[in-house]
């Protein structure tokens, strides 16, 4: 049977071997290749990019509804009523993906008129469904906006972050003699920028320790951070197969981010026997506390810094965390895996949808 796939993706180019963020779409597009599944990959964007082999990428300017496919994937929300469109009329299924889900529902009442109205993009696509969901559970509690909306468990697949598929050391940002402390992500509003700042500018104020930063993107103010204090390290817009240089430069991590705990540089932190210093605000984390990490209560600055002092202070409660990190670690699946059995997700949905009802 051949299996013909429409993905709608709000970005360009993540594909990419040399991807910057988060690596997901690079295994997708090469699982779908290898499974010679052909794949009309629409996107938004300013440039244009050739056909990889049965993956045909299409700027949204230039995409016609007119073709006929076993499945529609919309990523996010841009996407999300072209998808069910589409969906009804040429009666596919119609699967919608989140990379996490961008609002944490034990932080934020999405019922409050306020949340509702900000984040209304967002709901719309829980409240007007679709016919399954993918969701990455980076820590925004996936599984209880499910439940909220009342979405059967049958329709939905909840995806655990992957470890990398190939663990390389060298840890050529690693400063002898200091305690080396490393943050991976953006610095934004989204992720909590004023609390990581906060943060950031306390540790700096430790001679003792050495910060490494690996971000997306740029930040004034990291950036004036730098002139003042020479135990930081900014390292930006890396690609995400480079990033194995800073987990093996850090001694331990830390994850302010204000929305989740379980973010992909938790997991990758673990697979480089690096535990985790994070806010206890997900249900759903593999962080426990003292035993492979830290768990903060949420958003109290005052004892994150607290620990994270005792942490570069105490070797032998280092030693130990980082000992379970990598024991944590074994238990996870790596990225190949893990896309392996979405994709396998995909097609059985695509060669059963006749069980649908419209």
């Amino acid at each position: 049977m051949d299996l013909n796939f429409l993905i709608l993706s709000p970005w360009e180019n993540d594909w990419n071997e040399n991807v910057i963020g988060p690596p997901h779409n690079y295994y997708l597009l090469n699982e779908l290749k290898k499974l010679n599944v052909n794949v009309d990959w629409v996107y938004f964007g300013k440039n244009s990019y050739k056909s990889e082999g049965n993956i045909h990428f299409i700027n949204v300017k230039d995409f016609k509804k007119d073709k006929k496919y076993n499945l529609v994937i919309a990523f996010s929300y841009k996407f999300h009523n072209l998808a069910i469109e589409i969906s009804k009329s040429q009666k596919i299924p119609y699967i919608n993906k989140h990379f996490g889900i961008g609002i944490n529902p034990i932080i934020w009442d999405i019922k409050n008129p306020i949340i509702a109205f900000r984040y209304r993009k967002l709901l719309k696509c829980f409240k007007n469904q679709a016919d399954y969901y993918i969701i990455e559970e980076d820590g925004t509690n996936g599984k209880l906006m499910i439940m909220l909306f009342k979405i059967p468990s049958y329709k939905v697949r909840i995806n655990e972050q992957p470890k990398p598929d190939i663990i390389k050391f060298e840890p050529i940002y690693r400063k002898e003699k200091f305690i080396n402390v490393g943050y991976c992500g953006a610095i934004s509003k989204y992720k909590g920028e004023k609390i990581i700042l906060r943060i950031f500018k306390e540790i700096l104020k430790n001679d003792k320790i050495h910060l490494i930063v690996l971000m997306k993107g740029e930040n004034k103010i990291l950036e004036e951070f730098s002139k003042n204090y020479k135990n930081l390290t900014i390292i930006k817009n890396v690609p995400y197969f480079e990033n194995y240089k800073f987990y093996s430069s850090i001694d331990f991590l830390i994850n302010p981010v204000h929305y989740g705990n379980m973010t992909l540089p938790t997991i990758e932190a673990f697979a480089y026997s690096k535990p985790v210093i994070a806010f206890d605000i997900s249900l759903w984390t593999k962080i426990e506390h003292l035993k492979n990490g830290i768990l903060v209560k949420p958003y109290d600055i005052k004892e994150f810094l607290n620990w994270t002092f005792e942490l570069s202070n105490n070797k032998s409660l280092l030693n130990e965390l980082s000992k379970n990190a990598y024991e944590t670690s074994k238990k996870i699946r790596n990225f190949s895996k893990y896309i392996r059995d979405e994709v396998e997700f995909l097609i059985n949905i695509a060669k059963n949808k006749q069980e649908l009802t419209y």
